[in-house]
């Protein structure tokens, strides 16, 4: 009987772990297409991010077969981050009043991290993942004039269902998202980044509702 206990208590720890060790599995789908069938895109900033099973006081196991999906509105499991508009691109649908996301791992979640910039492509629930492809675009203020040019080019995508996008690289090894002297000068002058003068075509959608 001990071996017997011992054998069910190892299984059910190897599933129990196993569950934030699976890799996260997406669908083949094309960044473009991902923005074409998205009902909100989006530039934010978050402002705040909440831990919802700790903020519950519920066990992370603790999950009844009744649960509600995992980035539902009404779920305590994973993250809701607050967050303002910083840019808006598309809205077909409501706006989101928070992102939910999981913890990473197998349930797809993402990191957001307070203060940071982020392109989000989402629905009316606010759920952001893997899967969505979030991008982190700058911290506080502060987009790069190369950030700027990759999201004219969503901008043009949003508009025309055809333009390509493409994620931009490094240069010299300065990561995109860091800050050129452009929009640091702007910055310093009081001034927001997208008034720095960067050589993009105009970037933005209608008001977010």
């Amino acid at each position: 009987m001990p071996t017997l206990i011992l054998q069910v208590g190892s299984a059910l720890v190897i599933w129990l772990f196993s569950l934030s060790a699976v890799a996260c599995s997406c669908a083949a789908i094309a960044f473009e297409s991902q923005i074409d069938q998205a009902e909100t895109v989006m530039v934010v900033r978050i402002v705040r991010v909440e831990d919802l099973i700790a903020v519950s006081g519920r066990n992370v196991w603790a999950r009844s077969l009744n649960e509600p999906p995992p980035y539902s509105a009404t779920s305590n499991y994973g993250t809701r981050s607050e967050f303002n508009v910083t840019l808006p691109l598309k809205q077909t649908g409501p706006l989101p009043k928070a992102l939910r996301t999981g913890y990473g791992g197998g349930d797809c979640g993402v990191f957001l991290e307070p203060g940071s910039n982020y392109l989000i492509l989402t629905d009316s629930d606010g759920a952001v993942g893997l899967c969505s492809l979030p991008r982190k675009i700058g911290f506080q203020d502060g987009i790069s004039c190369q950030m700027q040019a990759f999201l004219a080019a969503v901008g043009r995508r949003v508009a025309d269902g055809s333009s390509e996008v493409v994620w931009p690289g490094e240069v010299g090894g300065t990561s995109a998202t860091a800050i050129d002297k452009r929009v640091s000068d702007a910055l310093k002058a009081g001034r927001s980044a997208f008034e720095a003068g960067c050589e993009v075509p105009p970037v933005g959608g209608p008001a977010m509702q």
